[in-house]
């Protein structure tokens, strides 16, 4: 949650207009948006968090009133805190792409393997597909950029 600063500014700005409670709920759906869209693509490279450190801090926010709970609820479910096309790291060594979210669980997505323990590519063909939630014995130990030389 380091490189969060971004979003700082932007909850300054509308602070008087969350406090008047005046928002049309568009507007603060749009926001939500807005402030994860920044954390994870923002010009700067080096100020980019992870999809999971984006969730996170949206979660963080709502519970602080800074968003509409409701809508933060829902928008989690819907990306997942794995996001379809993010990368994490397996208690297992493993590296793995998430390729589907699990809306009931948003902890335990279906992920692909691409890497084994030893870092190297795992053929296409033949990856595991894991879908956490049917896999309970099978764990994510962090989220992770995408590693160098796979698309």
């Amino acid at each position: 949650l380091r490189r969060l600063g971004g979003c700082a500014l932007l909850h300054e700005q509308e602070e008087s207009i969350l406090a008047e409670g005046n928002q049309h709920d568009f507007a603060k759906i749009l926001r939500i948006v807005e402030a994860y869209a920044t954390l994870v693509a923002p010009g700067d490279k080096s100020k980019r968090s992870l999809p999971k450190d984006a969730m996170k801090f949206l979660l963080l926010a709502a519970r602080q009133n800074k968003f509409d709970k409701r809508f933060v609820k829902v928008f989690v479910e819907s990306l997942s805190v794995f996001p379809i096309g993010s990368w994490v790291k397996l208690e297992s060594g493993e590296t793995a792409r998430v390729v589907a979210s699990n809306p009931e669980d948003v902890l335990r997505p279906v992920l692909k393997v691409v890497l084994d323990a030893e870092g190297h590519s795992v053929d296409a063909t033949t990856a595991p597909t894991i879908d956490l939630k049917r896999s309970p014995a099978v764990r994510i130990a962090r989220a992770i950029d995408a590693p160098v030389g796979v698309s």
